[in-house]
């Protein structure tokens, strides 16, 4: 079976098309290249590692100490960021539009925030987007998405329990290397 099952192209057209999405994904590399140069920099700046190992001048084994600047830098904006997001409480806000739905607004609120906090654990995802728009300053969040099926049972046509796959999305980082 090819993927997509309803797509069945010639060759001429196959070829067509491969040449074209080479093109444009060319096209798309290179327009940005400058770009991903300069964050791999920035990147690098932050880390701030040393250019050599062991210094040889002035002497050998010369202090070899490199002060992080933009990282001392970033810390301190982010460590104000992540406060003045997390210090609320609560952390989310209802405020219903009709009458008959104030009610609902304080048990939904304390649905929500239990929700995001403790069960979504939205706290790393907020803190790995903040960091990357506060090192790079452009919005470009770096975060992953992971996926999680769950089984669940449900009533099927014929009466009997059946188990069906249920995905719940969930965006957080992805393991090491994220």
């Amino acid at each position: 079976m090819t993927y997509p099952r309803m797509l069945n192209l010639d060759e001429a057209t196959k070829s067509r098309l491969s040449s074209y999405l080479y093109d444009e994904l060319t096209h798309h590399h290179q327009e940005r290249q400058t770009t991903i140069d300069e964050l791999m920099q920035w990147q690098s700046d932050y880390w701030a590692k040393p250019t050599l190992e062991r210094r040889t001048f002035p002497f050998l084994g010369a202090a070899n100490i490199i002060v992080p600047l933009t990282a001392i830098a970033y810390e301190t904006i982010h460590a104000r960021s992540i406060t003045t997001h997390f210090a609320v409480t609560p952390f989310t806000s209802v405020k219903a539009r009709r009458a008959d739905f104030q009610q609902i607004e304080n048990p939904l609120e304390n649905f929500m925030q239990f929700e995001l906090l403790h069960e979504v654990g939205i706290r790393r995802p907020i803190d790995d987007c903040l960091a990357e728009l506060e090192k790079f300053g452009t919005g470009i969040g770096k975060v992953g998405y992971e996926r999680i099926v769950r089984k669940a049972v449900r009533p099927g046509p014929t009466g009997q329990d059946e188990e069906i796959a249920v995905t719940v999305a969930f965006i957080g980082p992805l393991a090491a290397g994220n």
